[in-house]
C-alpha cells in the first residue's frame, strides 16, 4: 500500500498536472516530496544481499513508520538483533536471518528464555514478513 501511494506521488509529481497545480515545481516542497517518494520506494524495492541489508531495511521501515529500536545483540551473541518499541507499550525482539538461514542454538535458547518470560520474539527472513509483523502490532487508532 505505501508503496502505491509513493508510486502515485511520484507520478504525479513529474505529470504536466503537477506543473500547473503546484506554484513553483522546483520549491522546497516539491523536492521534500519528490525526494521522499523516491526514498520510500527504494527501501521497498531494496532486495538485501545479506542478514544486515535485511536488517537495515526493516529498521528504517520500522522508523519511518513510527517505530523507536534498539540493537541489543551488542549485549552478548545470543540476544536477537533489534528490540522494537511502538506507541501504546507495544514491544517485540526480532532476530534476521536470511531464508536459508535458521538461529544458533545459543539464540535458540535466548529466544525460548525471552518467550517463557512473555516477550514476542519474532525471527524474521524477508521484508514482506516484517512489513506484516509491524501492521499486525500497530495501533489501529491514529493519533
Amino acid at each position: 500500500m505505501i508503496e502505491q501511494q509513493a508510486q502515485r506521488i511520484r507520478d504525479y509529481l513529474k505529470s504536466e498536472t503537477a506543473k500547473h497545480e503546484l506554484p513553483n515545481s522546483g520549491n522546497e516542497a516539491y523536492q521534500l516530496l519528490t525526494d521522499t517518494a523516491n526514498i520510500i520506494l527504494d527501501e521497498v524495492n531494496y532486495d538485501p544481499v545479506d542478514e544486515s541489508g535485511l536488517e537495515n531495511q526493516c529498521v528504517k521501515y520500522a522508523m519511518a513508520h513510527g517505530w523507536a529500536h534498539l540493537k541489543c545483540d551488542k549485549i552478548s551473541r545470543s540476544w536477537p538483533d533489534q528490540l522494537f518499541f511502538g506507541r501504546g507499550a507495544k514491544i517485540f525482539f526480532v532476530e534476521f536471518k536470511l531464508p536459508t538461514e535458521k538461529p544458533r542454538p545459543q539464540q535458540w535458547a535466548r529466544i525460548r528464555m525471552l518467550r517463557l518470560l512473555g516477550f514476542h520474539v519474532h525471527v524474521i527472513t524477508d521484508f514482506e514478513r516484517f512489513t506484516q509483523l509491524l501492521a499486525s502490532h500497530s495501533d489501529p487508532v491514529s493519533p
